[in-house]
Formats: structure tokens, sequence, C-alpha cells
């Protein structure tokens, strides 16, 4: 083998290993280039959900509140004193009956304490009737009374959710604050507490030094 055939092998062999190098190193940034083009692009975590914010009324109170409560009470213990006035006004009339029979008993009249005596009964009949008709009366009256205004109250307060942005509304009330003699009476304590919907929330006064950002008493803001 002659120097010339030599040196074209060691050309050849140089020439080869520069296009291998510069073909590996081409494969090589087009990995990279690949490997760049899939990397995953980073997603932001999505953002927290709004709170929840919860309104509370106590429905006693707000109904107390209510100029139509106010209204509709005077009426109410207007049918009321009209009702115990003639209630008392037939006792009267029967125990007038009562001490004219004891007269003619005393008289010996016995025909005209036969007489009384049906006319005892007779008014006895009368009264039983007229307390009868009349406890039933009032009971509508004071239901029908109430109801107007529950539904007014109710109206307000989910209006007042609406635009306030409130998702729930739940009502709740003072134990002991109904009186025995007031239109809210009726329920022994242990039942108010079983049936109450709410037992317990913190700071839910708007007023408080760091109010519930969650869950707000409206019962004075719905006026």
């Amino acid at each position: 083998m002659n120097k010339l055939t030599i040196a074209i092998i060691i050309a050849g062999a140089c020439i080869a290993g520069c296009v291998g190098g510069a073909i590996a190193t081409m494969l090589i940034n087009q990995a990279q280039v690949v490997q760049a083009q899939a990397k995953p692009v980073p997603v932001p975590p999505p953002a927290p959900p709004a709170p929840i914010k919860i309104a509370i009324i106590n429905l006693e109170k707000a109904c107390r509140n209510e100029d139509l409560f106010n209204a509709r009470k005077l009426k109410y213990e207007a049918h009321q004193k009209d009702v115990n006035d003639k209630r008392e006004a037939r006792r009267r009339d029967l125990d007038t009956l009562r001490e004219r029979l004891r007269e003619y008993q005393a008289t010996n009249k016995p025909d005209e304490a036969a007489a009384v005596e049906v006319e005892i009964k007779a008014k006895e009949q009368e009264i039983e009737f007229a307390d009868d008709f009349y406890k039933h009366y009032l009971a509508e009256l004071r239901d029908k009374f109430l109801r107007d205004v529950l539904q007014k109250v109710y109206d307000t307060a989910k209006t007042y959710c609406e635009r306030n942005g409130y998702h729930m509304l739940l009502q709740d009330y003072a134990l002991g604050d109904a009186k025995t003699d007031d239109l809210f009476a009726g329920k022994m304590w242990s039942e108010t507490l079983m049936n109450k919907p709410v037992l317990f929330v913190d700071r839910i006064d708007p007023k408080a030094p760091r109010p519930n950002e969650y869950i707000t008493d409206i019962t004075d803001l719905i006026k």
C-alpha cells in the first residue's frame, strides 16, 4: 500500500468521524428541543370557593318589631275584650237567675221556681255553646293574625337575603321569651329546646367587636 492510499484512508476516516459527530450533535439537540416542548406547563391552583353566608333570624322578635304585628295585636285584643265582656254578662245573668230561684224556693213558690229552673238550664247551655264558639273564633283570629305577620316578616327577610348575598336563612329564638299570656305562648321549655334549629353560634350580632364573617343575625336589619 503506497503512501497516497494510506493518506486517502486516513482522510476518509477523519471526514467520517466529523460527519458522525455532527449528526450525533444534531440528534442530541433535536432530542433536547423535543423534551423542552414536551415539558408540562404548570397549572395554577383553583381559586378558593366563595364563603357560604348564613343568616339567622329570631322570628318572634322580628314579628314584634313589625308594624303590622302591633296593629293586628290591637285589633285582636279588642275582639278578645268584647268576647270576655259578653261572657261576663252571660254569667251575671245566670247568677241573677240562680238568686231568683233561691228566693222562690225560700218563699215556697214552686211554680215560679220551676219556671226559673228551666231558664237556668237554657242559660247554662247558652253559656257552654258561646264559650266553645268564641274559643274557636279567637283561635282562628289569632292564627290568621300570626300567619299574616309571619308571612310579611318571611318575605322581608327572604328579600334581604337575596339582595345581600346570603345562601341560607335559619330561624332562631331565645328560650323563655314568650310570656304565658302572650300570643306566642303554648310550648313547654323542654319542647322549645328540642325543636330549636340553632343551639349555638358565636358572634352573630353584626355589632359585635369581631362579628362572625359567615353567619349574621339579621333580625334587627330587616326593618
